[in-house]
Order: C-alpha cells, then sequence, then structure tokens
C-alpha cells in the first residue's frame, strides 16, 4: 500500500489526482485522473513507488542490524 501511496502523492506535486488505489493480492495500481503531459513527471511518479519499496527495505536492514539480528560473519 506504501508503494501505491508513493505514486500517488508524487502525481498530486504535478496537480495530478489519483481516482483511487486497489490493491490486490499479488500488487496494486494507482489510478490517476490523467497521465503527465511532460515525460519527466511521468518518469517521477513511476519511480516514486520502487522507491518508498527500497526506502523500506533499507529501514528494516538497519533496524534488523541494530537489533544485532543481522551479523556480518558468514559461516
Amino acid at each position: 500500500m506504501l508503494h501505491e501511496f508513493g505514486h500517488a502523492f508524487m502525481a498530486r506535486r504535478f496537480g495530478i489526482r489519483t481516482r483511487d488505489i486497489v490493491l490486490f493480492p499479488f500488487g496494486g495500481a494507482a489510478r490517476l485522473e490523467r497521465v503527465p503531459e511532460v515525460p519527466s513527471q511521468e518518469l517521477l511518479i513511476a519511480l516514486a513507488g520502487p522507491a518508498v519499496s527500497v526506502g523500506i527495505a533499507a529501514a528494516l536492514f538497519a533496524a534488523l542490524w541494530l537489533l544485532g539480528s543481522i551479523h556480518g560473519d558468514v559461516t
């Protein structure tokens, strides 16, 4: 869900409203009112979702590392 919110919030930054967000067992879709006219905006909207996912993964990895669940030793 946070991944789709990434798309929606980036679209909002460019003045494009999100009609709805549909979640499926295998993923989701943020349905925008229109396609951005500027290609760079479309690219940023497309990359916003994966950026949120990478951020979540990095935060979880850091939390596990700080809690000692991840060790640098590989045996």
